[in-house]
């Protein structure tokens, strides 16, 4: 794993176009967008990947205005809408602002979707 900051760890499972990200502690913006930042790094081709973001041990302060700031940055990305992301939540998570961001990433062309603790569910729509 690698620390991020002080309560924030991830580690990253890169195979062929499959892409997995678990992320444990405090999940505040600055984290995010560090974690973000390394898994684009990782990706080696501009094709298709099926990626899977579990962040179900985390524990979330983003409001929607970071949601809204991160989305702005993902739009930055456009090797991105070929591909599908699938985030991974705890029951413990804001459904609200999941969904918001969910439906805010649709909007703008991105195939992602939130899962709550259905980690199969999550692997059967990227495998879709």
């Amino acid at each position: 794993m690698h620390n991020l900051s002080i309560k924030t760890d991830y580690k990253t499972l890169n195979r062929s176009n499959f892409l997995m990200t678990y992320v444990a502690g405090e999940l505040n913006m600055r984290a995010g967008i560090r974690i973000f930042a390394r898994m684009m790094s990782s990706l080696k081709t501009a094709y298709q990947y099926r990626m899977l973001i579990d962040v179900r041990a985390s524990k979330s302060e983003l409001n929607l205005t970071d949601v809204y700031e991160f989305l702005e940055r993902l739009t930055k990305h456009n090797q991105l809408h070929d591909d599908k992301m699938a985030v991974l939540l705890g029951n413990h998570h804001n459904i609200d602002i999941a969904k918001f961001f969910e439906i805010a990433a649709q909007s703008r062309g991105f195939k992602i979707r939130v899962f709550f603790e259905d980690f199969e569910s999550a692997i059967k729509w990227l495998m879709e």
